[in-house]
């Protein structure tokens, strides 16, 4: 099972090129190939999902009746919006101008490992929207961790 965590700065390049770190980029390719998969995130991100995973979302997806307007929702965000790319071996790869305005990256970013993929965010909404939420006391997040029944 994949274990991405961590996050990274990068810049893109004059063609428009994301660098994934190399941890990353090991792991993605010691478990799946360099076939990856960017959506657009719900927060102004784009997610990086490994091919076969994004598969196995969207045979999920399918799954359920296409009456239900929450997973017709999330079926648009899974496929019409996704765009499959692959990262050479330097473990580039072009980010679309499209995605690029979406997540509002001009030229500078950060790349996160959320366990089984990546996002991308530009620094500006990283910082407003990640790391401003991650400011809690001890007491707060305990409560959130019993709420989820997480054993920390």
């Amino acid at each position: 099972m994949s274990n991405l965590i961590g996050n990274f700065s990068f810049v893109l390049d004059q063609k428009s090129r994301v660098i994934i770190p190399s941890v990353f980029r090991n792991i993605l390719l010691e478990e799946y190939s360099n076939r990856i998969v960017l959506v657009k995130g719900i927060k102004k991100n784009i997610q990086v999902l490994p091919r076969r995973l994004h598969d196995k979302i969207v045979e999920e997806l399918l799954k359920f009746p296409s009456y239900d307007e929450d997973i017709e929702i999330f079926r648009r965000i899974y496929t019409t919006y996704a765009f499959e790319t692959e990262f050479d071996k330097q473990g580039r790869f072009v980010l679309r101008q499209d995605l690029r305005d979406y997540a509002k990256i001009r030229s500078e970013g950060i790349i996160t490992g959320i366990g089984d993929r990546m996002e991308l965010w530009s620094k500006e909404i990283y910082l407003e929207e990640v790391e401003s939420r991650l400011r809690y006391s001890a007491e707060e997040l305990i409560k959130k961790a019993q709420k989820l029944n997480l054993k920390l």
